[in-house]
């Protein structure tokens, strides 16, 4: 692999300024940055690799000993026990690790940062709040002059507030970013078309969707009688951890706090319904008989819900169902990959296209829920592995496939529906477009949360792009 000019000018400055963030779109190689400054870098000491999953810290290790031929590379995440952790250090030259286990290791005194000439902090956007990279780049920090960390990241957030929390909790003093249209980068870039498909929710649809507004109404007012204005669901869940907190001041706000959660509870149903389909909607109704909360209880319960949850059982598929077998069809491309938000919905897609004839599979994360077993690290691997070799045609993946993960570059992406988060879009939009040109459709149901999500990162997206460009505007100042 030779180094384009602009990670060749990324890394140099890097070496000669210290701590940096590196902002590069999905696809345009920021671990390939990483590597040209993991090679001077080790000249002065060992190397601590972090990646936020065991398939990325593992995904990692193998590139970095196939790019800099270096075997000393040690992978350290749970699957190693703890007292075989210690040896993994001091043989290793770089290590490749799950930031919670080094956390873990410097509280237990078993790894010693100070023999790190340079930390890497990948999807570097989580450094907020209390996630381990904060707590790492702070012990690696104490008592040293010549600490360097490169964090690396396809967004760090739309709101300049978290981007300056990013750069405070990992020691940045530089900001390299680039897009897509910057003079560098932009022919090493392949065309991307995207385009918006609207779709009207079938006539069957109105009357439980009306009803189950209605209930909604009724909670609301209620809470608007209380004098509880809250209006997005980050405001509710707000005030309900703030009245948490007094309710041995006020036994009635007990109330409050359970119809807020109904309130909440009844937008996911709503939801689901209007942007998933009737299986969805109806899966999670029957979930609320298992919540053990009097909200869940008190939806589940409602004469009025259970009506109109009689009408969605009568319901036809989803539009988008079909939109998604069309687009697939009419496209006919060699990969293509499919996004959905929630596991019950990718499987879904994966039975109605196989019935169809497409050749899919599933991908969805190692953690299990409910019922259900997430896939092994193994399992995970096999899929993509099928999947490159052409075995399987269509992916279906969950949140797994936007962040980081080494999956094939693919002809096709379709969005089964936008998300609110400026960060999650723009990794999907990272996954087509890298060897040849590409295409992404993304469907939204209309009047309903679709398109309020799609706008809503459209605009987040607009105003990252912004506050990099220009970072000297204070916090102030930006809008």
């Amino acid at each position: 692999m030779r180094p384009r000019e602009y990670q060749e000018s990324i890394a140099k400055n890097v070496l000669e300024k210290g701590s940096t963030l590196v902002v590069l779109p999905t696809g345009l190689g920021k671990t390939f940055i990483a590597m040209l400054v993991i090679k001077e870098k080790l000249k002065e000491g060992k190397v601590l690799f972090l990646a936020p999953s065991r398939p990325l810290v593992g995904q990692h290790a193998k590139s970095i000993q196939e790019t800099l031929g270096i075997n000393e590379v040690e992978v350290v995440t749970g699957l190693l026990i703890p007292d075989k952790r210690q040896d993994a250090y001091s043989r290793s030259r770089i290590v490749c690790a799950t930031p919670q286990c080094v956390e873990n290791d410097l509280a237990k005194g078993i790894i010693d940062l100070s023999e790190y000439s340079l930390v890497v902090f990948d999807e570097a956007h989580r450094a907020v709040g209390d996630y381990a990279y904060v707590s790492i780049a702070s012990e690696y920090y104490k008592n040293r002059d010549n600490a360097v960390c490169l964090a690396l990241t396809a967004s760090p957030g739309s709101d300049k507030k978290k981007i300056e929390e990013v750069k405070k909790n990992l020691g940045i003093v530089h900001v390299e970013t680039r897009t897509e249209s910057d003079a560098d980068v932009a022919k090493y870039v392949h065309e991307k078309k995207m385009k918006i498909v609207e779709l009207s929710f079938p006539e069957e649809y109105k009357q439980p969707f009306r009803m189950l507004k209605q209930v909604r109404k009724e909670h609301a007012n209620w809470l608007k009688e209380k004098n509880v204005r809250a209006r997005t669901k980050t405001d509710l869940l707000k005030l309900q951890k703030s009245l948490s907190k007094r309710v041995s001041e006020n036994p009635a706000f007990y109330q409050i706090i359970s119809r807020i959660a109904v309130v909440i509870k009844l937008d996911y149903l709503i939801s689901s319904f209007v942007t998933q389909g009737p299986e969805q909607a109806l899966a999670y109704y029957r979930s609320l008989s298992e919540d053990g909360s009097k909200a869940a209880a008190r939806i589940y319960e409602d004469p009025k819900v259970k009506d109109a949850m009689r009408l969605i059982e009568q319901a036809p598929e989803h539009p988008k169902l079909g939109k998604v077998a069309e687009i697939l069809s009419a496209e006919k491309a060699e990969k293509a990959i499919v996004f959905s938000n929630y596991r019950d919905t990718a499987g879904r897609i994966e039975h109605f296209l196989t019935q169809k004839g497409f050749s899919c599979k599933r991908f969805i994360g190692q953690a299990s829920r409910a019922k259900e077993k997430g896939y092994s690290q193994k399992e995970q691997a096999e899929i993509l592995e099928k999947f490159r070799a052409g075995e399987i045609k269509v992916l279906v993946a969950t949140s797994i496939g936007e962040e980081g993960l080494d999956i094939p570059s693919v002809d096709l992406a379709v969005f089964y529906e936008p998300v609110p988060s400026a960060i999650r879009m723009i990794q999907r939009k990272g996954r087509t477009g890298r060897h040849g040109p590409g295409k992404i459709y993304v469907l939204m149901t209309r009047n309903t949360l679709d398109q309020v999500y799609y706008w809503s990162s459209y605009n987040k997206e607009k105003k990252m792009k912004r506050s990099l460009k220009d970072p000297q505007k204070k916090v102030g100042e930006f809008v």
